[in-house]
């Protein structure tokens, strides 16, 4: 099913200073170099150490209408308390990698 997707919708989320952000552009930026379509939005406080961070990244063989979504694909989380604040994206289809 995950494999035949055409569009991917990921959630990465977890506490400032983890690298999150740096993935997010980095998944982006692969996608691109693959010649698919991709945006990367990252989402923060003023806190950027120990607070929650979260980056949006869609990446896609079509290009890209709207940056935002409401569902993830993929969520990766590394913080119980990221967990939490990414739960409104997650569904029963949503893949959840938590460590």
């Amino acid at each position: 099913m995950w494999k035949d997707k055409k569009t991917w919708q990921i959630t990465l989320a977890g506490e400032g200073g983890q690298g999150l952000q740096a993935v997010g552009d980095i998944l982006a930026f692969c996608a691109v170099n693959e010649g698919l379509y991709a945006t990367y939005i990252p989402n923060y406080g003023v806190e950027m150490r120990g607070g929650v961070s979260i980056a949006f990244v869609v990446i896609s063989d079509k290009p890209v209408a709207s940056p935002r979504f409401d569902e993830s694909d993929l969520v990766i989380c590394l913080s119980e308390r990221s967990v939490k604040r990414v739960e409104p994206y997650m569904t029963e289809e949503s893949i959840l990698v938590y460590d």
